[in-house]
């Protein structure tokens, strides 16, 4: 468990990252994360995708600092936001068209890691 409370800690300070450029630097997203439309990721998706990744973030940085234990309400909620994560940017890269599998690699790698390794220890635990 400790490896785990240690990435869900990396992951929850790239949640921060997040944060920041969608807040402040919207464009990035644009750029970096939407390439394929640019236009459907203006200022306001950027803050949107900041207040849902400031949520996540706390939720991910609660469940890091409990010792997550996969029986917890705590655990699955944050379990539950890697899946939407995973689930969104799936959409988006496969039905909305709006990323590139290059632009998809970093939340898709973050995304499915933690959802397997977290689930993996839902399963063990039942």
């Amino acid at each position: 468990m400790h490896l785990l409370s240690a990435w869900l800690y990396i992951v929850a300070s790239l949640r921060l990252v997040s944060v920041y450029i969608g807040i402040f630097q919207p464009w990035t997203l644009q750029q970096r994360l939407f390439p394929l439309a640019p236009a459907e990721a203006g200022a306001l998706y950027g803050r949107t995708f900041a207040t849902w990744t400031a949520a996540t973030c706390v939720l991910t940085l609660a469940t890091a600092y409990e010792s997550p234990h996969p029986r917890s309400g705590l655990f699955l909620a944050c379990l539950a936001s890697f899946v939407l994560a995973l689930s969104h940017f799936t959409s988006e890269l496969l039905w909305h068209g709006t990323m590139t599998v290059a632009s998809a690699v970093s939340p898709f790698f973050v995304a499915t890691l933690s959802t397997l390794w977290m689930g993996w220890l839902v399963a063990a635990a039942a």
